[in-house]
């Protein structure tokens, strides 16, 4: 594909010259203007004709956000032109097609080769209700030629060699190989113990599951009211209530254990030895390949100060954790501190195998009418879409300052774009 790329602006426009015969596929809407002799024709967006290509046409509309139909361009002469542009602003990028065959995210298509095809490829539920990256079928590249893509903002390629993992948005992506091994994982205190949606999903079908949050002894959790809306978001302040390690060990580990994913339970505790006595007494559990320390908690020892919100109180809790702990021990860190990254590097030093941010954000809420905080606790932790900016700024600050793995959550709500 002979063209030429405008990008003056943030509006770019593709010219794409023709040969004699020469035939280009355009997403549909695309066409800005053509000249010298080019013929177009609207199809079905499949490589199928007769009714299965008209069902294979009508899901890729339905469940990928792609246009039912698709363009057709053939040039009649020598040095024809066709300008075609996206609908949002952005770059447009190429893709080699042939040895390697990438996976697009829906909408992100603009024009490809003759020889160039794509379909579509069922993903796992757990990706397509998670991921956000093009819902339960994504486009997967076939044949061999050129392909242009486009994104809405700026793009970067990473190069991956399978030393080191990395955290995107699913949102912020557009395209990668198929030899790209991903995982959707689901949050601490979001998912429950996953038993809780195993009438609505296959539950094998998720990479992880990080189960709420357990600590040495059954927690009441904090009086009522203990939650409040807020814009984009939720404030909470349940005071992590659960049974205690043992109700865990004995009632809802047998119940998970042989489900088909990763379990990894989230560890808390109001002072070091709360979190040594639950880690040991996990460690036998054959299923639990890796904990992650909640280290938001306050520490009753030193005046109620959250363990995460300093460095050595960090380290002190991570150090003792590992001792006992012997398989993949993630720390789960606090965004409530002036410097994340010096956190990370201090629990890094102790022998974390990888970090999970960001926890929630410290909130409160007011009651005009009563003249009164909204939460019992008169603070909470603020989660939900809002928080989404601040958990990517602390996510990339931290990839660059530690080098060990880096699991990414907060403000992720992709339910309206995954279906």
């Amino acid at each position: 594909m002979n063209y030429t790329v405008t990008n003056s602006n943030a509006f770019p426009m593709v010219e794409i010259t023709l040969a004699f015969g020469e035939e280009v596929q355009i997403e549909s809407g695309c066409m800005v203007y053509h000249k010298g002799g080019v013929t177009l024709e609207g199809k079905m967006n499949s490589n199928q004709g007769g009714l299965g290509g008209f069902v294979k046409a009508l899901g890729r509309s339905m469940v990928s956000g792609e246009s039912f139909f698709i363009t057709k361009a053939k040039s009649q002469a020598d040095g024809s032109k066709i300008a075609i542009a996206p609908s949002v602003p952005g770059m447009i990028r190429e893709l080699e097609i042939g040895e390697k065959q990438w996976r697009i995210r829906d909408q992100a298509f603009l024009a490809c080769d003759s020889g160039v095809s794509y379909e579509m490829k069922r993903q796992s539920f757990g990706k397509a209700f998670f991921g956000g990256t093009g819902g339960f079928f994504i486009m997967e590249t076939r044949g061999s030629g050129c392909m242009l893509v486009n994104s809405y903002g700026d793009l970067r390629e990473v190069q991956m060699d399978g030393s080191r993992s990395i955290v995107v948005d699913n949102t912020h992506v557009v395209a990668w190989s198929t030899s790209l091994n991903y995982e959707i994982k689901v949050a601490s205190g979001t998912f429950g113990y996953g038993q809780e949606y195993a009438d609505f999903m296959d539950l094998s079908r998720i990479g992880g599951i990080f189960v709420k949050g357990t600590t040495i002894r059954e927690r009441q959790g904090n009086d009522y009211p203990r939650m409040a809306e807020t814009p984009s978001g939720m404030l909470n302040a349940v005071g992590l209530q659960n049974k205690g390690v043992d109700y865990f060990i004995s009632n809802i580990y047998p119940e998970i254990k042989d489900i088909d994913t990763n379990i990894i339970v989230n560890v808390s505790g109001s002072t070091i030895e709360d979190y040594v006595e639950c880690s040991q007494r996990l460690a036998d559990l054959d299923k639990v390949p890796a904990i992650e320390l909640n280290i938001s908690c306050p520490n009753v020892k030193e005046g109620g100060m959250a363990f995460g919100t300093s460095a050595c109180s960090a380290s002190e809790v991570t150090k003792a954790v590992r001792e006992v702990w012997k398989k993949t021990l993630i720390v789960k860190l606090s965004p409530n501190v002036t410097d994340i990254t010096e956190i990370a590097k201090a629990v890094e030093g102790e022998g974390a195998d990888a970090v999970s941010l960001i926890n929630t954000l410290l909130g409160m809420a007011i009651d005009i009418n009563k003249r009164r905080p909204v939460l019992s606790t008169v603070t909470g932790g603020l989660s939900g879409p809002c928080v989404k900016p601040v958990a990517l700024r602390m996510v990339w600050q931290t990839y660059n300052a530690v080098k060990i793995p880096v699991i990414g959550m907060g403000g992720i709500s992709l339910l309206s774009l995954s279906l």
